[in-house]
C-alpha cells in the first residue's frame, strides 16, 4: 500500500479538499497535461474526495492507497484499448479478407468502442470507493514533527 501525508485544505458538506505532493515524475510526465496530477503547480495537487466526520482545514491526514486499485486502472486505461482495437482488426479482417482498408478502420473502429466502453465504466467505477484512498487523521501534533522532515520521511507540506 502506497502512503502519502496531505494537508486538509477545503471541508464541504459532502467532500473535501487535500493537498499532497505531486510525485517527482510528474513534472517531467509527457502525459501531466492530460492527466489531473499535472494540472497542478508548485509541485503539488489536489484531491476531492468525501468527506470524513472531524476533519477541519489545515489539518494533516494520511491518504492510503491500494496497490491493486493502481494495477487494475492501469489495466483499464492501457490494456483495454489495446484488447479492442485487435479484436475490431480481427473482426474485420475476418468479414472482409480482401480488403487491409477494412482492417484499418476495424481497428480504429475498436479504439472508439473502447473509449466509449471506459468511459461507461468510469461513470459505474466513480460511485465506488474501491478507487478512493483511505484517509486517516495524522494524530501526531505539528510540535511532534521534525522541521526538515514530515511524518514517514516525507517533506512537510507548505502551501502557498
Amino acid at each position: 500500500m502506497d502512503r502519502e501525508v496531505g494537508q486538509v485544505v477545503k471541508v464541504g458538506e459532502r467532500e473535501m479538499e487535500i493537498l499532497i505532493q505531486a510525485p517527482a515524475g510528474c513534472e517531467a510526465c509527457s502525459a501531466r497535461g492530460v492527466c489531473h496530477a499535472g494540472n497542478e503547480t508548485a509541485g503539488f495537487r489536489i484531491i476531492t474526495l468525501p468527506r470524513i466526520n472531524g476533519v477541519k482545514p489545515g489539518q494533516q491526514v494520511v491518504l492510503t492507497f491500494r496497490q491493486s486499485s493502481s494495477l487494475i486502472a492501469a489495466m483499464i486505461v492501457f490494456v483495454v484499448p489495446i484488447v479492442f482495437a485487435l479484436a475490431g482488426f480481427l473482426i474485420a479482417t475476418n468479414l472482409f479478407p480482401s480488403s487491409e482498408l477494412y482492417g484499418a478502420i476495424g481497428l480504429i473502429g475498436g479504439l472508439f468502442l473502447s473509449g466509449i466502453f471506459i468511459y461507461f465504466l468510469n461513470q459505474n467505477l466513480s460511485r465506488s470507493s474501491f478507487f478512493l484512498p483511505r484517509v486517516e487523521v495524522n494524530r501526531h501534533s505539528p510540535e511532534s514533527h521534525n522541521e526538515s522532515r514530515g511524518d514517514n520521511g516525507l517533506p512537510p507540506i507548505h502551501p502557498n
